[in-house]
């Protein structure tokens, strides 16, 4: 534009063109906008947005005031999702855009929480502003929002939407009634600026905690994920780094072993510094019933969070059930796997006392699952065990 106009975020398209986002100047206030360009980076003249007239530079007014696009995301199907925050009724509140892959109109289906959004809409998250700095969509199509909700302190929050635009009321966060929007209170100054969604369906927030490095991980639903304790072991959700310098991180990537790469600056309060941080993702099972019930096709651990189980391939002599047996244990219907308890557990049994050598048996596969995201069935090891005599 002809006054100020500043770019956000940036995405490289399969065709090799180029989709980069922000907020340009309209005369009056700021309106979200996004460029989309050639691979030799001239203007997609074909790109003409909402208005009719873009020629490659499109503006995409959402509220009524300065309106902000911080992170330009592509569905599946093509469509392209602008989330950032604007200003509604003098406070900041988060905020969406969906456009049609062809020429950038609104999608007209993309109707947000009120029903009536045509393509657009403001959510506002109580009564203080949001700063939103990042976005991403799942697997499923929900969106995610993420950045900074302001009140009495400073903290984390995450709106998610469904592909609608309209709030995901499962999504609820450590509180339980969010409905769609999950603020991770906590003392003091917090701002998440980077979120990315694991394969297992993990959420992992990266930014700054009273100007120190900080990470979160929730669940699916927006709760806080007590496995992930950082390398003190006591995070329950949320660890800080590098204590001793201030620091944030900047970007989020996940590796294809579950690990969780972070770059961000630190300051040890004279040099401001490049750091990089690895994470071991940690294993996580989830959504796991006795019968598969849970929706998972890989191991069923009744209701628990064991990353180890059993599968009983058959009986001989005189043993009976008490699993379901399944040789040779290969596929995952939820119903083979049992995870291992801590507490006993009868396997099989006999009617009566057994001979030395004994006459009944019990023929056992066990397993260690490594990633949410393991092939069904499989496991690595070897796992070691024995057997204690009475």
């Amino acid at each position: 534009g002809a006054i100020d106009d500043y770019g956000e975020s940036i995405h490289l398209l399969e065709n090799g063109q180029i989709l980069f986002s922000g907020f340009c100047s309209n005369g009056a206030n700021d309106d979200a906008c996004i460029m989309r360009l050639n691979a030799d980076g001239s203007l997609d003249p074909t790109f003409d947005g909402p208005s009719g007239g873009g020629n490659g530079v499109v503006l995409v007014p959402i509220g009524v005031g300065n309106d902000d696009s911080a992170r330009v995301l592509l569905q599946q199907d093509g469509n392209i999702v602008l989330v950032g925050d604007c200003v509604n009724g003098g406070l900041r509140a988060f905020c969406a855009a969906r456009l049609t892959p062809a020429a950038g109109a609104f999608d007209v289906t993309f109707d947000g929480p009120s029903g009536t959004g045509n393509g657009r809409f403001v959510l506002p998250a109580g009564a203080g502003h949001v700063d939103v700095f990042d976005g991403a969509i799942q697997e499923d199509g929900r969106i995610l929002i993420a950045g900074k909700c302001s009140g009495a302190t400073d903290d984390f929050c995450m709106a998610r939407l469904e592909t609608t635009g309209a709030l995901d009321l499962s999504f609820d966060g450590p509180s339980g009634t969010g409905n769609g929007i999950a603020t991770l209170t906590k003392v003091g100054y917090e701002a998440a600026y980077r979120i990315i969604v694991q394969d297992d369906g993990m959420i992992v927030l990266g930014g700054e905690c009273d100007d120190k490095i900080c990470v979160t991980r929730t669940t699916a639903t927006g709760a806080l994920d007590v496995a992930f304790d950082g390398p003190t072991g006591t995070g329950n959700g949320r660890i800080e780094l590098m204590t001793a310098l201030d620091g944030y991180v900047g970007g989020l990537a996940h590796r294809s072993d579950g690990d969780i790469l972070m770059a961000g600056g630190c300051s040890d309060g004279v040099n401001e510094e490049f750091c990089l941080m690895m994470l071991d993702g940690g294993s996580t099972i989830s959504n796991y019933s006795s019968t598969g019930a849970g929706g998972d096709t890989d191991w069923a651990s009744a209701g628990t969070t064991s990353m180890f189980a059993a599968c009983l391939r058959s009986v001989g002599g005189g043993a009976t059930t008490a699993w379901m047996p399944s040789d040779p244990c290969a596929i995952a219907d939820g119903a083979q796997w049992n995870a291992i308890p801590a507490a006993p557990v009868t396997i099989a049994t006999t009617a009566v006392a057994e001979p030395d050598p004994p006459d009944a048996v019990a023929r056992l596969r066990f397993g260690l699952r490594t990633t949410a995201t393991q092939s069904p069935a499989t496991y690595v090891a070897p796992i070691t065990f024995s057997i204690l005599t009475p």
